[in-house]
């Protein structure tokens, strides 16, 4: 059996837990810049207010309704989520963390198996568990596959009287389920598969679960095939202890205002750069390119795009490399009298950090304190917040980053913004 647990409406959790006075409030999250609308908490999604609104379009709705307004507190949020997948890690070694409010894991078979307990006992103990740690709600569905926990988890959480667990574990209850399951719900099934189905009379779980495997494999490719086998019970998709290596890394922002200023577009691609590196180091990975983009948008009157690829010497994810190589690819495309309203940095031809080969002339002595240098860096960083070290070419006071105007404090990840109890006393 497969357990998915899933946050509910992670970010607006995040921030009531630190704000009780928040719950049962509408609360919205909006994106870098306070552009869109990236969360909502139930209450926000029964009033109609849609994923993805531009802020702007739907400011006059929101305040009239008396909506909670949030700029992303990812630091907040990253570290909520940090303990939430630590609290689960108590319930079973075999954990995979699927995305910031997402994990898979395996029930404990001397629990469950061995009769102590049952499957929604322990469904239940997990939700306790990590409500009492962190304060976040979570919803649990627990099935024979990935793609039947996945359908699990959204009866948990959309019925009220399964009280956030849910079991899907015999024949008859999983046809019953899969009948009353619209197909666009399923985990791998998009709008376009949906739509193409629907067009050969296929509308819900149970009718494509029964589709002969040669027409899945015709009209829906091998992929669709693995995930009729998990409807029907046939496990294709196992946990991932260790996270799928990475293709490329991207950092990108679209920017509130114009750049019209070369060194602030060479500040904002110097910092996606020197993220890009950190993100590389983590995973343990080098890359033997920098591909850098900008633009001005495609609705700005004078219309400029383009990217540009330079390639290093040898692979590598020291960020004085690739913030070297971003600029030279910046310089190469870059024209002036243009107003600059997107910029990015992604790193290719990634390897890991263990095969990275030395060419003929380079200096193995300088590369080992290259990379006890980035080392030291990033433990600074990570106690201390990005940026505690930075290097100069990302610029200090950054003109073009927009301060989000509605940000709630980073209560468990800076000092200065530790949550305040007072007492009065008689």
């Amino acid at each position: 059996m497969i357990a998915l647990i899933d946050c509910n409406n992670f970010y607006a959790s995040c921030e009531r837990v630190f704000n009780p006075a928040l719950v049962n409030k509408l609360i919205v999250v909006l994106s870098n810049n306070d552009g869109c609308v990236i969360a909502r908490s139930n209450e926000a999604k029964a009033l109609g207010i849609p994923m993805g609104a531009a802020y702007f379009e739907y400011e006059a709705f929101m305040k009239a309704n008396g909506v909670e307004i949030f700029s992303c507190n990812f630091p907040l949020y990253g570290d909520m989520s940090w303990r939430v997948m630590r609290t689960l890690e108590q319930f079973s070694p075999n954990i995979e963390i699927y995305s910031i409010d997402e994990a898979f894991l395996q029930p404990s078979v001397a629990l469950c198996e061995g009769g102590l307990i049952t499957l929604e006992n322990y469904g239940e103990k997990m939700r306790s568990t990590v409500f009492r740690h962190t304060g976040i709600p979570i919803s649990v569905g627990i099935a024979p596959t990935k793609t039947l926990a996945k359908v699990a988890n959204k009866i948990a959480k959309k019925d009220k009287e399964h009280n956030g667990v849910f079991v899907l574990q015999k024949e008859n209850e999983i046809n019953k389920i899969l009948n009353n399951f619209d197909i666009n719900d399923i985990w791998g099934i998009g709008r376009r598969l949906t739509k193409k189905l629907n067009a050969y009379g296929i509308y819900t779980a149970l009718q494509l679960k029964n589709m002969s495997d040669p027409w899945i494999k015709k009209n829906l490719s091998i992929t669709g095939l693995r995930t009729v086998w998990e409807l029907r019970g046939i496990p294709c998709l196992e946990l991932e202890d260790i996270p799928t290596t990475s293709k490329s890394i991207m950092t990108s922002r679209s920017f509130k205002h114009p750049l019209t200023e070369k060194s602030d577009l060479q500040e904002a691609v110097a910092t996606f750069a020197s993220i890009s590196a950190e993100k590389l180091r983590e995973e343990k990975l080098t890359a033997f390119a920098v591909n850098v983009f900008i633009t001005t948008g495609h609705f700005a009157k004078k219309h400029y795009g383009a990217s540009n690829t330079m390639s290093l010497s040898m692979s590598s994810n020291y960020s004085a490399d690739i913030i070297s190589s971003a600029l030279l690819a910046l310089d190469k495309m870059y024209k002036k009298s243009y107003g600059y309203k997107q910029a990015g940095v992604m790193l290719v031809g990634l390897q890991a950090e263990e095969k990275t080969q030395f060419t003929l002339f380079a200096d193995q002595k300088k590369h080992e304190k290259q990379k006890k240098l980035a080392h030291s860096i990033d433990l600074v960083n990570d106690r201390w917040g990005r940026e505690a070290i930075f290097f100069a070419a990302v610029g200090k006071n950054k003109k073009w980053v927009t301060k989000p105007l509605r940000h709630s404090p980073r209560y468990t990840t800076n000092w200065k913004e530790l949550p305040v109890a007072k007492a009065n006393y008689m």
